[in-house]
């Protein structure tokens, strides 16, 4: 992976593979339970429509690898929501969301707004003096 944009998500020190922790046997506790969030998967799909189709097969997979009743639930998410639309706990980085965008956005429209009026007020208190 070379040269990953300083505004990605994906900011890390090193890369390592899976098997290589697999191989440490003090690691052992990563790949026995469903608990453990240390890894993210991402994954392309053919097409977005796939999304759903996918996610609808999530349940049954959990169930069949799973050794235990487990509350996980697996999901994906497009990797273009995750800086504004992400509500995940426990995100990789920390993510800003759409409603502060929103929301500086409207404050600066009526700032704008008010700087108008006040313009359009004084040129039109100038022109009658």
């Amino acid at each position: 992976m070379k040269n990953v944009p300083p505004n990605s998500h994906l900011q890390f020190g090193f890369l390592i593979s899976v098997e290589t922790l697999r191989a440490d046997k003090s690691n052992g506790y990563m790949f026995n339970t469903w608990q453990v969030r240390n890894f993210e998967t991402y994954a392309e799909l053919e097409s977005p429509y796939a999304r759903t189709a996918v996610e609808k097969k999530f349940p049954a997979f959990i169930r069949k690898y799973s050794k235990r009743e487990t509350s996980v639930q697996l999901f994906l998410q497009p990797l273009t929501e995750i800086h504004l639309r992400s509500q995940i706990w426990r995100e990789i980085a920390t993510n800003n969301e759409i409603r502060y965008v929103w929301l500086f956005s409207s404050i600066a429209l009526v700032l704008l707004l008010v700087a108008c009026i006040n313009y359009v007020n004084l040129t039109t208190a100038r022109s009658a003096a």
